[in-house]
């Protein structure tokens, strides 16, 4: 394809102006940070990264872990930064470089692929434009711009592919290979996706006749063998992790949230990517993201309708074959969408996405470079077709098009195409720095552990992805993110460890001897992270938690103790805020414990005095917060003791044999590291196989008795689902509808559709049911009710229009036939809201209560057996059984306890003596009659503060300024707190002290009533903040006799 055009065709000016839209942009984006693109450690230390790379096998991580795609750093990425970093480049710019390589290598590919298809002139830098500034890399440019180099490659591969298809020999297929060498090692499966492109090309020219079908084969197979010759390093690699590593593609998004996604519409513009629509708590987790559904989206659409507007009507030479890459880029990347309902072709690939070779080809949005680059040929064949028509209009167009390509892209020139929400300054603080040092110098003979865990490093001095301690130092180290490493045993046990600290529910008692068992010489506690971005411990909190833990020497802290107080996109002003107490230590922010008498990673244990578990890490964790972990004596779960020879030697009588209630069956997500366990399933209960969220870790063998159950009598309950589709939160399990309690619930569907959703009663025998009484969940917030119900009694259906009466207690009456019943099914048909759009900030439904007339349901749960059965006999061992109850932090009311009391079924086949011990405390549900003092008034509010006990009313009467009676969030009027004495008494003088710290609103007037007769009411100053935040007020009430005062 050739023009007569001069200025835009000339190469020298083509190359120019690809390079200045590739780099400059970039480099004027947010001078002298960094954004947290692929790995932290390419800037933080990129030698060291690139020393560990050739290894699948990496002690010094994760307890020791087989890498996942770590080995692909070594080219070309790795050698990149190490570059930049060896002749003094900033880490900024090194990363724009980078960035701008990676844009300019799509485009210069684009302009090669298309010279040597023949074409000439300005179309070739409107092509060229178009794939280098497609907004398909907005997806990736700024966290994984590595998943960008088959993008990048993809116009090499298709050109040498032509090349090798006219030309024999291997000179071609040879450089095909070094190509996918250099794009594809990072990640395998955006190679495999862009590879269809060659392959087709070949295809195509087949089947149209304009090569035959022997040189065609003989092509694809030169191609294939250098495909194959040069990735056989990336190849054994995967092979490795997936055979020895943990199941990562499990433990990561499913393939239905990729196909929610990858719709069609969305799709054709170069989107459809499932991250490019996520919200985080403090915003888009893509920024740019928001443009395209406001005034970009019209362009975004124009383009490639105009791209199809030019093939209706022109003619050249490779039109079939452009045509062909964009249907298939979009077929491709549709998959099987819509999930529930795909095509024939799109129900064999979600079908095989069930497979492990099969979902690792899930993100399949990564074809969209065979959409675009046929998109974008297009657009060039337009504006040659312009140039043949009306020669002089060539170069105007092909300027406008350009401009509208460069238009399409906007967050490039608008200084936003780098979220600021995953950016850093280019010097990290030099505490940590100090940190680091401190603890290098302890040697590498013990571990660092890092807490408290979070989905990804985000500090409040900006967001690493990765934590920086470890680019820092030379020390093996351990922390809980998002995605775990290491092998599924100590993967386990440090999410036991951390869901305990991210939950408020740690026993810091149990803290050094776990830490000992895990090599750890010293815990490290990150009090700079940006918490409220993931919701992890407040760091005031922690460190009140940890700073008397027994077990550490003095703590080492480093930088300047500071409040580090939630950004204002998200105040977080809220019960963990408010119960906190007056004055309370901030913590440096990063703070050394060093563990008291640490043992190192490599040690020796005395195999007859093991210390067997019947249990899981969860139990472990336990045990040891009971003091029952000892250095020197090995710890073996029971589930594992197969060998005959080891089970002998571990059960003497020597061994100390721990009972727990852990190792339960139940569910487990990975979508954020809160709320990721189910609740105790009955061990004949269905696991709904439609939920590809639930993935759970094999970590010990499953043999009967090895498992902590539930078992349910009277009725069984099983349900559709609870909770919500993004965490799991066990206590909106499906028994709480039967349990006999009000202050329990089953719920389902928050912020998601509920019709259809179901819950499922079965009786132990088929009894005559006369009536159902429902009650509906109450949640915090509720703004959504159950309306229309269908009632299925075994074949028989009912249905009922539930009416405000189920809302409140006692519940709505539904008169039944009085037949003899089996099971009943309670399906949800309609609620007061109907369908929506989208579901943000709609609170589930459910029922706190279904009274089925004459029956009663029982749960008890069930520990395992394995230990005993094991031993057959008593040994004369020491026997210690752990139990703990499930429950969530009470100052976060919007959940609900897993378990308001316990309720334990254990087999011992023989007598034993036991010891009693255990921590009780008072509940934060507790009434204020359980928390008055015989000798003193009673004090009774009209509500207080949810989770914290000493912000009840009493607080108000003790004469404390740094305690005080604190309402529920919300809003205040009518808000009251009434002390009443045995006997009348005078109150006078009466004065009011509230706090004034910026945190809580300010009364503006208050009455004040004597035995339930107003005495008078009082203008208060309102003031919000003052010097000693308390402003102490003169009522100026007449003096009054009475018992109360409210």
């Amino acid at each position: 394809m050739r023009s007569g055009a001069v200025a835009l065709g000339r190469d020298r000016i083509q190359t120019l102006v690809l390079a200045a839209v590739a780099y400059l942009p970039l480099l004027a984006n947010d001078m002298g940070r960094v954004a947290a693109d692929t790995k932290a450690y390419l800037y933080l230390d990129p030698g060291r990264l690139l020393a560990g790379a050739p290894y699948m096998w990496q002690p010094e991580v994760a307890m020791g872990t087989v890498t996942h795609q770590n080995i692909g750093y070594l080219w070309p990425v790795g050698p990149f930064f190490w570059l930049g970093e060896a002749i003094g480049l900033p880490d900024w710019i090194t990363q724009r470089l980078w960035l701008g390589s990676v844009l300019l290598a799509a485009g210069l590919g684009m302009r090669w692929f298309l010279r040597t298809l023949g074409w000439r002139g300005a179309a070739l830098l409107v092509s060229s434009l178009s794939y280098m500034l497609s907004p398909y890399l907005l997806n990736y440019v700024d966290r994984h711009s590595v998943i960008l180099l088959p993008w990048a490659g993809l116009p090499w591969l298709m050109g040498l592919t032509v090349r090798a298809l006219r030309t024999p020999g291997w000179r071609h297929a040879a450089i095909f290979g070094l190509v996918t060498l250099t794009v594809g090692g990072v990640n395998a499966s955006s190679l495999l996706l862009v590879g269809i492109g060659p392959v087709a090309w070949l295809a195509w020219c087949a089947v149209e006749g304009s090569a035959p079908w022997r040189r065609v084969v003989g092509t694809a197979a030169r191609i294939g063998l250098a495909f194959a010759a040069t990735g056989i390093w990336w190849m054994v690699g995967l092979a490795i992790q997936s055979r020895y590593g943990l199941p990562t593609l499990h433990l990561t998004e499913n393939y239905k949230v990729v196909s929610d996604a990858a719709t069609a519409p969305e799709l054709f513009r170069g989107l459809g990517y499932w991250y490019f629509y996520g919200q985080g708590r403090l915003g888009a987790w893509i920024e740019p993201a928001t443009s395209y559904t406001r005034w970009a989206l019209p362009l975004s659409f124009a383009l490639p309708l105009l791209a199809l507007l030019a093939a209706a009507i022109i003619r050249f030479r490779h039109r079939g074959h452009a045509l062909m890459l964009i249907v298939l880029g979009l077929l491709v990347g549709i998959g099987a969408h819509p999930y529930d309902g795909p095509s024939p072709l799109g129900r064999i690939f979600r079908d095989l996405t069930l497979t492990d070779a099969g979902l690792a080809l899930r993100s399949t949005p990564r074809a969209l470079p065979l959409s675009i680059l046929g998109t974008s040929m297009l657009l060039g064949a337009g504006a040659a077709a312009m140039g043949r028509w009306r020669p002089r209009w060539e170069q105007p167009v092909a300027a406008l098009l350009c401009v509208l390509v460069v238009a399409n892209l906007s967050p490039l020139w608008q200084g936003e195409i780098l979220g600021s929400l995953v950016q850093r300054p280019e010097d990290v603080p030099g505490y940590w720095h100090e940190a680091a040092a401190h603890l290098d110098a302890s040697g590498d003979g013990t571990r660092v552990l890092e807490l408290p865990g979070s989905d990804f490093a985000a500090y409040r001095w900006g967001n690493s992805g990765d934590p920086v301690l470890p680019g820092l130092m030379d020390r093996p180290y351990v922390a809980r993110e998002l995605i775990p490493q290491g092998s599924p045993a100590s993967a386990a046990l440090l999410v036991a460890l951390d869901s305990e600290v991210q939950e408020g529910r740690l026993d810091p008692d149990g803290l050094a001897p776990l830490a000992r068992l895990l090599g750890v010489g010293d815990i490290v506690l990150r009090s700079d992270l940006q918490f409220e971005r993931f919701r992890t411990p407040r760091p005031d909190d922690l460190w009140a938690d940890l700073r008397d833990a027994p077990g550490f020497g003095p703590a080492v802290s480093f930088g300047t103790p500071v409040a580090n107080v939630a950004g204002p996109e998200r105040p977080l002003l809220d019960q963990h805020t408010l119960s906190r107490p007056v004055g309370s230590q901030h913590p440096a922010p990063a703070i050394v414990l060093p563990v008291l008498d640490a043992q190192s990673i490599l040690r020796i244990a005395d195999p007859t005095r093991s210390i067997v578990l019947s249990g899981d890490a969860d139990g472990l964790v336990a045990a040891a917060g009971e003091g029952l972990l000892e250095a020197g004596r090995p710890v073996l779960f029971s589930a594992s003791l197969l060998d005959p020879v080891l089970l002998a030697s571990a059960l003497g009588s020597n061994a100390r044999l721990i009972l727990t209630d852990t190792n339960r069956l139940q569910g487990r997500r990975w979508g954020t590291i809160r709320e990721t366990t189910g609740y105790t399933q009955r061990w004949d209960e269905e696991v709904d196989r439609g939920d590809l969220s639930d993935q759970r870790l094999d970590v010990l063998p499953v043999r009967p008795g090895t498992l902590t159950v539930a078992r349910q009598t009277g009725i069984r309950v099983d349900a559709s689902g609870y909770g919500n589709p993004v965490t799991f939160t066990a206590g909106d399990r499906p028994f709480h509808a039967v349990d006999g309690r009000l202050d329990t619930a089953w719920t389902v569907g928050a912020f998601d559709e509920v019709v259809g959703e179901h819950l499922t009663l079965t009786l132990d025998e088929p009894a005559p049911i006369e009536s159902l009484t429902f009650v509906q969940a109450r949640s915090q917030g509720q703004n959504r009710w159950i309306t229309d119900l269908r009632i299925h009694l075994d074949d028989q259906v009912m249905d009922v229009v539930l009416d405000a009466t189920s809302r409140t207690p006692p519940g709505q009456l539904v008169h039944l036939s009085g037949a003899d019943v089996r099971v009943v099914v309670l399906e949800v048909r309609d609620t007061d809201v109907g369908r929506l759009d989208h579901y943000a900030g709609v609170t589930g439904v459910g029922f706190a209560e279904v009274g089925v007339a004459g029956v009663a349901a029982d749960e008890t749960i069930l520990l395992p057996t394995d230990l005993t059965d094991l031993l057959g006999y008593d040994s004369g061992a020491e026997l210690a059984i752990v139990l703990t109850r499930q429950r969530s932090d009470p100052r976060d009311p919007i959940r609900s306890e897993p378990e308001r009391g316990m309720d334990r079924t254990m087999d011992l086949p023989w007598a034993r003596t036991f010891e009693l011990r255990g921590e009780a405390r008072w509940s934060a549900h507790a009434d204020d009659a359980l928390l008055d003092d015989p000798g003193a008034p009673r004090v009774r509010a009209t509500a207080s503060l949810a989770g914290d006990l000493v912000s009840r009313g009493r607080a108000a009467f003790d004469d404390d300024p740094t305690t005080a009676w604190q309402p529920p969030i919300g809003p205040q009027d009518g808000q009251a707190v009434t002390i009443t004495h045995p006997v009348p008494r005078a109150f006078r003088d009466l004065t009011l002290t509230y706090r004034a710290d910026g945190l809580h609103s300010a009364p503006s007037a208050v009455t004040v009533l004597v035995d339930g007769v107003p005495i008078g009411r009082s203008t208060l100053p309102g003031t919000l903040r003052a010097a000693d935040d308390l402003v102490t007020v003169d009522l100026g009430l007449p003096d009054a006799t009475g018992r109360s005062l409210t």
